[in-house]
């Protein structure tokens, strides 16, 4: 018994040992991060207006380890906790909302990686920790069977960050002669993971919400590859012994959860910055605000696509009949998931 004790107590040390290092780069990226996000907010507006996120901007998270986070240290990652990660989603988020999204769909595909075969998972990694891997899980793809492997034919929606992805996933259904494959009471499906130039980019991405996340679709086309090069990351086993081995589908939503409560906490901070300067209410028709027939002067975002522009606003004549919100004021007609947040506080204040 005494000789257990000894032994758990050993294992606590060693445990806590190893968490130290952790902890020191997980302080180390959220100064790092927190630093960069004046520079995230200011380039809102050309991130917004390129419909993706610049390549330099994605070679200063590789460079800073946003892509080495949960990269296991047997590949030269960091190998942080989720607790450890979650932090750094949101403030990334709260600088600049599609900037925040991609990293987090990149953190994502790194524990969803794991499940690939090890060979693969070799490749991804070998020239280095910061492999910029992004994935879809929609089943957009169709794999006739062959003999050895699969054909694969799909089109794949919502590949966030594509543009400057090295690696892409997809997840495909299993055909044989066109009809799907059964496992049990559901259809077959599995997972590939491929080079990037494997790959054909539809830009397809115009939304007015994260518009700079590049989530343009994806194309295969009568592209094989072999049974043993797929994988299935909800079920299959882990190819990295240690943490990784747990299930990983949990954290999903967790790291979906850090963009939006960074998104929100950066409105938030906005809005708090707006109320903060002493303005009175803006929907006010006073004279010295109102100007002849009936056009009343509101301020207003320089940008409404602007995820997170920082309060530079200018004074524009609306018609009070032109909006069917608020009176006297005007929804912008494009505006992303933060700008429709301070749209709607702004209308109502």
């Amino acid at each position: 018994m005494a000789t257990t004790n000894v032994l758990s107590a050993r294992n606590d040390v060693d445990h806590a040992a190893e968490r130290k290092p952790a902890e020191s780069e997980a302080a180390r990226l959220l100064i790092a991060v927190r630093n960069l996000a004046p520079e995230l907010a200011a380039r809102a507006e050309e991130i917004e207006a390129g419909r993706r996120v610049p390549g330099d901007i994605v070679n200063t998270l590789r460079r800073i380890g946003i892509y080495r986070m949960l990269v296991p240290r047997s590949h030269g990652g960091l190998e942080l906790s989720v607790p450890d990660v979650v932090p750094v989603l949101e403030a990334l988020s709260a600088a600049e909302s599609s900037v925040g999204w991609v990293a987090m769909i990149g953190v994502t595909s790194q524990i969803m990686g794991t499940r690939a075969p090890e060979a693969t998972y070799d490749r991804v990694y070998a020239d280095g920790p910061d492999a910029v891997v992004v994935g879809v899980g929609t089943p957009a793809g169709r794999a006739e069977q062959i003999e050895g492997g699969y054909r694969i034919n799909g089109r794949w929606p919502f590949a966030s960050g594509c543009q400057n992805a090295q690696w892409i996933v997809g997840h495909f259904m299993v055909c044989k002669d066109g009809e799907p494959v059964m496992s049990g009471d559901r259809p077959l499906s599995r997972f590939v993971m491929l080079p990037a130039e494997r790959w054909t980019i539809d830009e397809t991405w115009r939304a007015s919400g994260l518009t700079g996340s590049g989530s343009h679709h994806v194309i295969l086309k009568d592209v094989e590859v072999t049974e043993a090069s797929t994988f299935d990351p909800l079920h299959g086993a882990s190819c990295v012994p240690g943490p990784f081995e747990s299930v990983v589908t949990p954290f999903i939503a967790i790291f979906h959860a850090a963009v939006a409560v960074g998104i929100a906490s950066g409105a938030v901070a906005d809005l708090a910055a707006i109320a903060g300067a002493g303005r009175r209410q803006l929907s006010a028709r006073s004279a010295p605000n109102c100007a002849p027939r009936g056009r009343c002067w509101r301020f207003r975002p320089q940008s409404a696509g602007a995820a997170r522009s920082r309060a530079r606003w200018t004074a524009r004549p609306i018609s009070p009949r032109a909006s069917n919100a608020a009176p006297g004021f005007t929804r912008p007609a494009a505006t992303s998931s933060a700008a429709a947040t301070r749209w709607a506080a702004r209308a109502w204040c």
